[in-house]
């Protein structure tokens, strides 16, 4: 099936005050954000600001991390250490795929892919083992993000 070209995450949907008002913040937030370099939102041919559903999620994140207190060098650095940790995590299933061993258990914020404890659909199987893995993600991600703020603490 064909998705249609508003679906993608990556694709830049959203005017500045859509996107502002999705997130619950006032615009001026996002273009300060933009500039200590936590957004890079795509530019239309006329250079105007395109917000992705990806950016969205992002800026739902920068917002946690704001409201667990870390100041804006800390989020970038929080960000920046995500980003990093996800491109190891594809390195690493890269090389194991190339191994031919199993993969492993998806980490925290890693999306797992069909086949991968969830169905094509996104939806769980309403299995005790699917119950266990969905406690374990939030404990992990709950974790890493206590991790990340000290981490960011010190920076």
């Amino acid at each position: 099936m064909v998705s249609p070209g508003w679906a993608g995450l990556d694709r830049g949907l959203f005017s500045i005050s859509v996107a502002a008002e999705l997130a619950g913040l006032h615009p001026q937030t996002l273009r300060i954000y933009e500039r200590e370099g936590l957004l890079d939102p795509a530019r239309s041919a006329g250079g105007t600001r395109r917000y992705s559903r990806r950016d969205i999620e992002k800026l739902a994140e920068i917002c946690a991390l704001t409201a667990d207190g870390l100041n804006l060098a800390g989020i970038r650095r929080v960000l920046q250490l995500q980003e990093e940790t996800r491109q190891l995590q594809a390195e690493l299933a890269r090389l194991r795929e190339l191994a031919g061993q199993q993969p492993v258990p998806l980490g925290a914020g890693q999306q797992p892919g069909p086949g991968q404890g969830q169905l094509p659909g996104g939806s769980c199987p309403p299995s005790r083992a699917c119950r266990r893995a969905v406690r374990a993600r939030s404990a992990a991600r709950s974790s890493s993000r206590a991790v990340m703020r000290s981490a960011a603490a010190r920076v």
